[in-house]
């Protein structure tokens, strides 16, 4: 099994490939990346229960990417919404990460979204701030 941040950015990624983004990452890639994406991040806040529970509360996040001269602002938007939505699809977003990975996600909630127009290579970006907790299947 990989490490628990990456297994969360895998189950997160898992969760909205049904929006159909071209090219997904997870944060381990240092290299350059293919546009339009969607890049996952987690790191663990702290260890909840108490010491050695195995149980972690992880800041995770989305991040999607794509160029501003090849979509319009309304075409951005609605990726991001489709992004948004699949975390809301039924079964729960922690039932859908439990399924697709090897972890046990008790807890997975949207906390802050937002975006940024970065000018140097032209590009949007928006990212979707999740709350999750999260044990290893044994």
């Amino acid at each position: 099994m990989a490490s628990i941040e990456r297994e969360v950015e895998l189950a997160l990624l898992n969760a909205v490939s049904g929006a159909n983004i071209p090219h997904a990452y997870t944060s381990e890639r240092s290299s350059g990346r293919l546009l339009p994406n969607v890049t996952a991040r987690a790191s663990i806040s702290n260890e909840i229960l108490g010491p050695f529970t195995g149980v972690f509360s992880l800041s995770t996040s989305l991040i999607y990417t794509s160029r501003a001269d090849n979509t319009t602002r309304a075409g951005f938007d609605h990726e991001v919404q489709t992004i948004i939505q699949e975390l809301y699809s039924n079964p729960s977003l922690p039932a859908a990460m439990t399924s697709s990975s090897n972890l046990t996600v008790y807890k997975a909630s949207i906390v802050n979204e937002g975006g940024t127009i970065i000018s140097a290579n032209r590009t949007w970006q928006r990212e979707i701030s999740l709350e999750v907790q999260a044990t290893a299947k044994k």
